[in-house]
């Protein structure tokens, strides 16, 4: 049976899915979404589901923080934004930012962490869908289900959250 991230395999450029393949999976991907979307005055658009708004990097912060707390992964960062708009995730230990070379092979590489923390994008929702990995979203942001598993966490996780036990589980078994 082949799955959709097989044909992708198949059909771009091998360079490019041999770049998103050198991925270290044992590895937590952030998707930090910036370039055309828009600085929103009140966090409270995107509770309600407002699109095409940056999510807070404090935001992002938090749930690193709460990550750390079980294991000090990589973090890998995927991102339009500029070092000095994403200085303050960069500059954390173990943390670094990377691009393969083109948006596909990043999506791809993204679908292959151990966990994804999102944006509000699509292409956070595909590389989602694509790698049926755990996924945590900013509260109003989650559109769909996306991983088919049940088991797999995919869900909104807000500052004052604790990371869910199956989360934990997770990022326990190196």
């Amino acid at each position: 049976m082949l799955t959709v991230i097989s044909v992708i395999n198949k059909i771009i450029n091998p360079y490019h899915a041999q770049q998103a393949n050198n991925f270290n999976i044992n590895s937590i991907g952030l998707h930090i979404r910036m370039g055309d979307f828009q600085h929103s005055n009140t966090e409270q658009r995107l509770r309600e589901g407002a699109w095409n708004y940056r999510i807070p990097i404090n935001w992002y912060l938090s749930i690193i923080e709460k990550i750390r707390l079980v294991n000090d992964l990589p973090i890998y960062v995927f991102s339009d934004g500029t070092d000095k708009e994403l200085k303050n995730i960069l500059s954390l230990s173990n943390c670094k930012r990377v691009y393969f070379g083109s948006a596909i092979s990043d999506m791809i590489a993204l679908s292959r962490s151990k966990l994804l923390v999102s944006s509000a994008s699509t292409f956070s929702m595909w590389a989602s869908f694509l790698g049926q990995i755990p996924t945590i979203w900013f509260p109003g942001q989650m559109r769909q289900k996306l991983v088919s598993n049940p088991n797999v966490f995919e869900g909104e996780i807000d500052y004052n959250d604790k990371i869910p036990s199956a989360l934990i589980n997770i990022l326990s078994n190196d």
